[in-house]
């Protein structure tokens, strides 16, 4: 499972957008959102650059965690 920092959050539904959108990149086998700590857990065989565009419609932005 890899963490993401995610910008641009404020409510249930922006993270449930993010969710959204990170679940429906290929070989993503499951997406957690928390909107407290504004990070995203990710876990599957999936293309890192594909998960990270998977955003770029909205208005947010994720970047891996350090």
């Amino acid at each position: 499972m890899k963490k993401y920092d995610i910008e641009g959050m404020k409510c249930d539904g922006c993270a449930t957008k993010v969710q959204d959108a990170f679940v429906k990149v290929p070989g993503v086998v499951s997406a957690q959102v928390n909107l407290s700590d504004k990070t995203a857990s990710v876990e599957g065989k999936y293309d890192e650059q594909a998960l990270l565009d998977s955003l770029k419609d909205t208005h947010y932005t994720a970047s891996p965690a350090e």
